[in-house]
């Protein structure tokens, strides 16, 4: 994942630039969905904010078993080699409580984005 991201990274910031083009300029706000991105401890150096994004167990598990048909206890290991929700909460500039619809989720990042992009417009 460190070297996906790293790539990522560089596409978006340094190639445009170094290829010589007129492109226009690189985005304001990129996305990384990274689950170990706090565990590797990469937040503090590629992100200038963090957003959590979390949900309920009853519902992680509800998801996980639909989605990719993990047993309560492949959740559990998961999450046992992850940094606590409650430890991500205190470490993020943002939490989104993803318990309701697909629709009502996208809605709220959509408005997370623009408030951010407009936190970095005006700084």
């Amino acid at each position: 994942m460190d070297r996906r991201i790293r790539r990522a990274k560089r596409s978006v910031t340094e190639e445009p630039a170094s290829a010589g083009n007129r492109a226009a300029p690189a985005p304001l706000v990129v996305v990384v969905d990274a689950p170990l991105l706090v565990e590797k401890q990469l937040h503090e150096r590629w992100c200038d904010v963090l957003v959590f994004v979390d949900a309920p167990r009853s519902v992680r598990q509800a998801r996980a078993r639909a989605d990719r048909g993990w047993s309560a206890e492949q959740l559990d290991r998961r999450d046992a080699a992850q940094v606590s929700p409650q430890r991500k909460k205190r470490l993020a500039d943002f939490v989104i409580d993803n318990r309701a619809s697909r629709a009502e989720l996208e809605e709220e990042v959509r408005a997370l984005v623009e408030r951010i992009t407009k936190r970095i417009a005006d700084s």
